[in-house]
């Protein structure tokens, strides 16, 4: 039987810039600095976990990210 993914959200700042991420749990830690890929792909450097907060699986954050998507592709101008 294989371990299940576990994916915690987080509040990360990066200077003045703040954005909130599930990210692995292994990874959410405060005071972690990271690197996150950005929208197009690129990876950018000096993310800090500032919060962390819910724990999902991985089943569970994809299924979120798919009803994300499908309201912003039907409520974007």
């Amino acid at each position: 039987m294989s371990k299940a993914a576990y994916y915690r959200q987080c509040r990360l700042r990066r200077g003045n810039e703040e954005t909130t991420s599930y990210i692995p749990e292994e990874f959410a830690v405060v005071g972690k600095v990271l690197r996150l890929r950005d929208d197009s792909g690129k990876w950018e450097s000096g993310w800090v976990v500032d919060f962390v907060t819910w724990r999902l699986t991985e089943a569970q954050v994809n299924s979120r990210s798919r009803e994300h998507l499908k309201t912003r592709k039907n409520t974007d101008i």
